[in-house]
């Protein structure tokens, strides 16, 4: 049973639209009881789209979330439910862009035409993983695009997390993370 087009369409699409869209009460959700919750209603509403005969091997309990702040920054890292093929992610860091004293204000202070108030990183799974390369960070915006920034830690969540502690801090107004070399 392939669960191949929930994993990703969960999170390329679903949880990054809801990532932009409503950014305060996504992180105040991941880090709550309602957390299951709404990933069972965001997989409905991929069963929904995708219409009959196209199962999903996992549920939202399947899915992990931890909350904490790096930098000085809210952060929630959702674990998935291991890809199967390249391009699912392992993890999403749902990063926000302001200390977490100033995300409230920056969030009543934001419009549609200013610049989004999170970062939206994915560590997904490569076609054919080497110590080198074991898998790729990747940037998303708000309009869905998709920057491929290099190799990514080892799939694990402690790599992932400390990867992401020493990431170079940058400007709130990039539309983009710098490419570290």
């Amino acid at each position: 049973m392939s669960s191949s087009k929930h994993h990703y369409l969960l999170i390329h699409t679903a949880l990054r639209q809801l990532a932009f869209s409503k950014p305060v009460k996504l992180l105040e959700a991941l880090d709550s009881p309602r957390c299951e919750g709404l990933f069972a209603q965001l997989l409905r509403n991929i069963d929904a789209t995708l219409g009959e005969g196209v199962p999903c091997a996992f549920g939202a309990s399947d899915i992990k979330v931890s909350c904490l702040l790096l930098q000085n920054r809210p952060c929630a890292i959702v674990q998935m439910p291991a890809p199967e093929r390249a391009a699912e992610a392992y993890f999403v860091a749902i990063w926000s862009r302001y200390e977490a004293y100033a995300l409230a204000d920056q969030a009543i202070a934001s419009s549609p035409a200013n610049q989004p108030l999170i970062d939206y990183y994915t560590l997904e799974r490569v076609s054919k993983p080497t110590p080198e390369w074991p898998a790729c960070l990747c940037s998303w915006n708000s309009e869905g695009a998709h920057r491929n920034l290099g190799a990514g830690p080892s799939p694990s969540y402690e790599e992932f997390v400390q990867f992401l502690a020493g990431f170079n801090l940058r400007d709130p107004d990039d539309d983009f993370p710098p490419v570290e070399d």
